[in-house]
């Protein structure tokens, strides 16, 4: 949706972009394959390929890329806490991209689950997960933009806010505050309202 208001306001035009975002607002799996399958449904498949041909460009870029590192101390935070709560990774990106890093940073093996775009859109992959028996009240999802905070609130789940630019205080906020909070049923509406419009000021 966000892509789609970029394109009205300045004027782009693509053949095929009304079945396109439609797929987008109703695909359950954000991959190669569900697009290849929905195009088998249309006949203006333009958009399709243009979507196609930048999913692989993306992925090409992506394994040009240098090695990247983790945050100053979420490894260790990572560790500290892996012992005290499920940790399931929900990201939009190329799930080999991820495995790979989270691989060679030593945190894969922290999290019960790993889930990326070919699960699903995060709302979808929240949903899912909650299907496993956990508790909503006890469920938090941590992000760095709205996307994140709205799939955490169609979930009815807690949202932490990983500040852009203010990682590595906000991934200590999280153990020291948060998370204490959350494991001691203390994280309440009033926190939470006060948490997102911190991080609505901070994305201003």
């Amino acid at each position: 949706k966000e892509i789609l208001v970029y394109v009205k306001k300045y004027g782009y035009e693509f053949s095929g972009s009304d079945e396109f975002f439609y797929w987008v607002d109703t695909t359950k799996e954000f991959s190669v394959n569900s697009i290849k399958e929905f195009m088998k449904t249309t006949s203006n498949t333009n958009c399709f390929e243009l979507a196609l041909e930048w999913s692989k460009r993306v992925n090409e870029s992506i394994e040009k890329l240098p090695p990247s590192s983790a945050f100053n101390g979420v490894s260790e935070i990572l560790n500290a806490i892996a012992d005290k709560v499920d940790l399931v990774g929900v990201s939009s990106a190329n799930e080999a991209a991820v495995v790979e890093e989270w691989t060679r940073l030593n945190l894969i093996s922290l999290f019960k689950e790993v889930a990326c775009q070919n699960k699903g859109n995060k709302a979808h992959i929240i949903s899912e997960s909650l299907k496993q028996g956990y508790k909503k009240e006890n469920t938090i999802m941590l992000g760095d933009a709205l996307g994140d905070l709205e799939a955490a609130k169609k979930n009815g789940v807690w949202f932490f806010p990983i500040v852009p630019g203010k990682e590595k205080t906000s991934w200590v906020r999280f153990k020291e505050e948060a998370l204490v909070k959350l494991l001691n049923n203390q994280f309440d509406q009033n926190y939470q309202d006060l948490l997102i419009n911190q991080f609505n000021d901070e994305l201003k």
